[in-house]
């Protein structure tokens, strides 16, 4: 199983590599990328099971990544990422079909634990 990590900001990404044991999780392989861009590569070229993006990034963000993977590829677990805690943010990521929002703010608690267990969560709706 390969997940992908999308966030513009090098210190989630780091942070992210840093603090959760993503082989312990099971992952084969984990692409980490700072673009819509480069994921949209990946996605199209890897196989992808679970794609964890932050909202807003420079050009595309990730609900228009969302949405396109989404159309191409529906079987991709889709988390999105947001330092926003407006309510239109996360509505429009329900309309798109995300499985899951974690507010930004809270990356230590994503680091600490939550993350893993998001994660696990995510794999058993693979294997529903």
């Amino acid at each position: 199983m390969n997940i992908l990590v999308v966030d513009d900001q090098k210190s989630v990404l780091e942070g992210l590599k840093e603090n959760i044991n993503f082989k312990e999780l099971g992952f084969e392989m984990v692409f980490f990328v700072s673009g819509a861009q480069m994921a949209r590569k990946l996605v199209a070229e890897k196989s992808i099971q679970i794609i964890l993006c932050d909202i807003e990034m420079p050009g595309e963000d990730g609900l228009s990544l969302n949405e396109w993977v989404r159309d191409t590829k529906p079987e991709i677990i889709r988390i999105l990422l947001t330092s926003h805690a407006e309510f239109s943010y996360a509505q429009k990521s329900l309309k798109l079909g995300r499985q899951k929002s974690i507010l930004q703010t809270s990356m230590r608690g994503l680091y600490a634990g939550r993350g893993r267990y998001m994660i696990r969560t995510s794999r058993k709706c693979l294997k529903k």
